[in-house]
């Protein structure tokens, strides 16, 4: 047997389909062949052919089945290539030792006389060879390697996901049938689940009597009405019309009347929207309740506390600190180059490595409370009781460990560091929003020093600069609001199938002295200041005069307008926007909201109560930078709006990863199932039309299309391919 040692690229570039990804090191990702080679071939030539395309590979040559039994028993592996002919060892037996390892690889055919032996080849075929390759055609054999790599970590990310959503539905259902409430589910007015309680409370033999039963008919017939009132609330209104109890008279199988209490809220199961009914245990275990308490705290991916039980916690923090009862500090950790071990290695493999992370600083566990997965790579902690000198040994402390650490994930090791932002959390603390913002500056100015290491921000020379800026920032925005130094922009969105009417997503700009002021660089900015909700409000003021405009020359066009959180908690927002539309006698129909699917996960029933309203108005909505979170489709089975705005990450990779491809197409099925539209953003080039086309999504925007124009005048009749 030959062994072959990893070789490959010296940055360690990985090239599918002909096109280069780069990876994390020339370490980090392999394929792992097995090839069955005669004694004429060594396998250096497949070798080199995958090096000269950009592939790293780590080889096995092996000539009989007791080699290859003995490799595949010891590791995994993502490809077999077997010789045709192969005296000693026939493809068709190499084939079956594979199958027999119950591993999920790539078989392919090797072999330079395809015309001598097709009806060998189509024999391999048709008992599951996956393709044939040839080294007399490298590009040929680079793009079937590359194709199959590509099917393979599909295939992988699809078990792990499917693996995730069982466990978690298996997780729920154990629950529920170890809970002593009396506990149902109801879709359209029927029963589709129920636990053993409810089952008992009701008289039930079993879960199979009670499915597709009427929920009325377990209702006394005098309370039905107030059930179904209940019932419509939840499903038209939205959750904060119909939560709640009713006091209502059950009915039990033998006809008999009790009295009890229902609890109906909106919830999901198996990722259907529906209603669950609960019926409280009066002496019910208090043990379960703090089990359910605390579950509803835990991040599902890394067992870590999530952003909500942190974000509590740290208002808590904040609070006795401002009261004089303690000192401590916040840290704020972000995993660096996460987004780039995403994107080439998949959701699966950064889940699996978040995960591994979260073990290491749980190690330190006592040196830090409230360790939690604040958002996609980042983790927050306080430290109690200590001063700027002892945090910033812990901070290093864990920099070091995560530096030190290796993570071993599907054969992969991978090197991770961690750029932490630091800040004391004292009498001076204005509130936990401050000190959020504080340390994630200070763990910015880590990144951009390069990352892997720990700032500390100090409040002092920090807050006189930042007064200093803001000052001066609130005159110049003030100056922008007040004598014409703000306009918009429009950029088209364009249907891929031909819908009618004209659609532009409203940017804004802002000049001084002639010169263009970087929404980046002053949006945020107002934001601090708070003088974004009235930006904002300009924004929608004169959005609505241009409707007005183009209305009255009879165009059928939308205008997408974009709401910050700070806009989005404003309450009184609902009132102003239906005066302006009313002034100007404007059909809100032409008027589209973006909320950013982040915010309107932080603030659901703030988002849904002001999505309601805006449809009472005419208006429609849109979730922009839709698709990231784990739970992004269960908002949009909460909400149902109209439109999608896939994030741009999404897009931007959709050609090179087929996760990304996977995720658009759900979002698609999603988007079609709830009555809504997706918007492909930052479609900069032709390349990944055909793909989107492909996916079904209805809009395409970016620099492609057009750029944005103080006009707008793009021809909506012509086609966007």
């Amino acid at each position: 047997m030959w062994r072959r040692d990893r070789t490959g690229p010296e940055r360690g570039e990985h090239r599918a389909f002909g096109k280069k990804i780069e990876i994390m090191s020339s370490r980090d990702h392999y394929l792992r062949l097995i090839l069955v080679e005669d004694e004429a071939n060594d396998g250096k030539e497949i070798v080199n052919l995958l090096r000269s395309g950009g592939c790293p590979v780590l080889v096995e040559r092996v000539e009989n089945a007791t080699d290859m039994k003995r490799l595949l028993e010891e590791d995994e592996w993502d490809m077999v290539m077997a010789r045709l002919p192969h005296e000693q060892f026939r493809p068709m037996d190499v084939l079956a030792e594979t199958v027999r390892s119950g591993q999920d690889l790539s078989f392919l055919v090797l072999t330079d006389q395809s015309d001598e032996y097709g009806n060998e080849v189509m024999e391999l075929l048709r008992a599951g060879a996956r393709g044939i390759v040839s080294t007399y055609s490298p590009e040929h054999f680079r793009l079937v390697v590359g194709r199959e790599l590509q099917d393979l970590e599909a295939r992988r990310a699809q078990r792990y996901f499917t693996q995730r959503y069982f466990d978690s539905e298996r997780r729920v259902r154990e629950l529920l049938e170890s809970s002593r409430d009396a506990i149902a589910y109801v879709k359209d007015g029927v029963y589709t689940y129920a636990n053993q309680a409810y089952l008992k409370r009701f008289g039930f033999a079993g879960l199979w009597e009670l499915q597709g039963e009427l929920l009325l008919e377990t209702i006394a017939e005098e309370d039905r009405n107030k059930v179904k009132s209940s019932l419509r609330n939840l499903t038209e209104e939205g959750p904060e019309s119909g939560e709640g109890e009713l006091r209502v008279q059950a009915r039990n199988t033998d006809g008999r009347h009790f009295d009890t209490t229902m609890e109906l809220r909106p919830a999901t199961l198996g990722g259907e929207p529906c209603v669950q009914i609960t019926i409280r245990e009066q002496s019910h275990s208090k043990e379960l309740e703090e089990r359910v308490r605390r579950l509803k705290n835990i991040d599902p991916i890394t067992g870590l506390f999530n952003r909500q039980y942190f974000l509590r916690r740290l208002n808590a923090e904040v609070k006795r600190a401002r009261e004089g009862k303690t000192k401590g500090a916040l840290l704020y950790i972000e995993i660096d180059n996460f987004k780039k071990v995403q994107e080439q290695l998949g959701v699966a493999v950064s889940d699996q490595l978040l995960v591994d992370i979260a073990r290491v600083l749980r190690r330190k566990g006592n040196l830090v409370q409230g360790l939690s997965r604040f958002y996609t790579n980042i983790f927050t902690a306080v430290v109690r009781n200590c001063n700027a000198s002892t945090v910033g040994k812990i901070a290093e402390l864990l920099r070091a460990m995560i530096e030190r650490h290796v993570s071993e994930i599907r054969g992969r090791s991978i090197h991770s560091t961690c750029s932490i932002g630091v800040t004391l959390i004292n009498e001076s603390t204005p509130s936990a929003q401050e000190a959020l913002a504080r340390a994630s500056k200070a763990c910015a100015e880590s990144r951009e020093a390069g990352g892997n290491r720990v700032t500390q921000f100090v409040p002092v020379v920090e807050d006189m600069a930042e007064r200093k800026m803001q000052t001066e920032w609130v005159r110049r925005i003030r100056k922008a609001l007040d004598e014409g130094g703000l306009r918009l922009l429009f950029q088209p969105i364009v249907s891929l199938h031909g819908e009618p009417g004209e659609k532009y997503e409203v940017l804004l700009r802002m000049s001084e002295d002639g010169q263009d002021v970087s929404p980046a660089e002053f949006i945020p900015v107002a934001h601090e200041i708070g003088l974004l909700p009235e930006v904002e409000r300009w924004v929608i003021a004169h959005a609505i005069r241009a409707l007005a405009e183009r209305q009255g020359k009879g165009l059928n066009t939308k205008l997408f307008v974009k709401l910050s959180e700070d806009s989005v908690g404003d309450e009184s927002l609902l009132l102003w926007i239906g005066q302006q539309l009313r002034r100007l006698g404007v059909d809100g129909d032409g008027l589209v909201f973006e909320i950013r699917e982040e915010c309107a996960l932080d603030h659901l029933g703030v988002v849904t109560k002001l999505v309601n309203g805006l449809r009472k108005l005419g208006c429609g909505v849109a979730l922009d930078r839709f698709g990231v979170a784990p739970n992004a489709i269960m908002l949009q089975k909460r909400l149902r709006v109209p439109y999608l705005k896939i994030d741009g990450s999404l897009i931007t990779t959709l050609d090179e990863n087929p996760e990304s491809r996977e995720r658009v197409q759900r979002i698609n099925q999603i988007a079609r199932e709830t009555g809504g539209a997706t918007i492909a953003q930052f479609v900069e080039s032709a390349n990944s039309l055909s793909l989107l086309w492909q996916a079904g999504v209805n809009y395409i925007q970016g620099y492609f299309v057009q750029e944005p124009s103080a006009s707008m005048q793009y021809d909506f009749t012509g086609e966007a391919s």
